[in-house]
């Protein structure tokens, strides 16, 4: 129990290391760009290499394989009504305004997203120290959090809220993911 709360702390402290550092900087778009691509792609590859390839194995290629297409379209369809609830309408040009940080309301969009897609995370890092340590899918964990809570940070001091606001918000979210 220790171990999977200390993993939980360790794998959401991005989301306040992010904070701290989109109140006080924002960096430039294209650094932003980059890094919450390479967090997408950490993400990925954990999964499909310590997640999947076991559910596989438990489960069969059926159940495994609609586990994770129903996943995916939940996420999907929550992060669509999103960008229609915070900017009026959706797609693929202002999906890049969103994740840019560039409108108010932006950041509290993001940071549901990060709720949503933590609360599973978290969870398969959890379920992950059973089997044994996978210090793989922490790291994704960790590197998927901080560009994330970052870019919100940013839109969300952009908006109007102040540092200690902000910083607050992603630091209950990270206590939050960790429970």
């Amino acid at each position: 129990m220790f171990t999977a709360v200390l993993f939980g702390l360790a794998a959401s402290s991005a989301l306040v290391i992010g904070s701290v550092a989109g109140a006080l900087w924002r960096p430039p778009r294209r650094v932003t760009g980059v890094l919450l691509a390479f967090a997408s792609g950490a993400l990925i590859a954990a999964l499909a290499f310590e997640l999947f390839e076991e559910a596989f194995h438990l489960g069969g290629a059926v159940r495994s394989g609609l586990g994770l297409l129903a996943g995916a379209a939940v996420f999907v369809l929550v992060d669509s009504a999103l960008d229609r609830y915070v900017t009026g309408h959706s797609g693929p040009e202002q999906r890049e305004v969103t994740k840019a940080g560039a409108r108010g309301g932006v950041g509290l969009a993001l940071l549901a997203a990060v709720t949503l897609d933590g609360v599973p995370e978290n969870l398969a890092l959890g379920v992950s120290l059973v089997s044994g340590v996978s210090l793989t899918l922490l790291v994704a964990i960790f590197l998927s959090n901080l560009p994330e809570s970052l870019v919100g940070a940013v839109a969300m001091r952009e908006s109007g809220q102040s540092k200690r606001s902000v910083i607050t918000t992603w630091a209950a979210c990270a206590l939050l993911l960790t429970a």
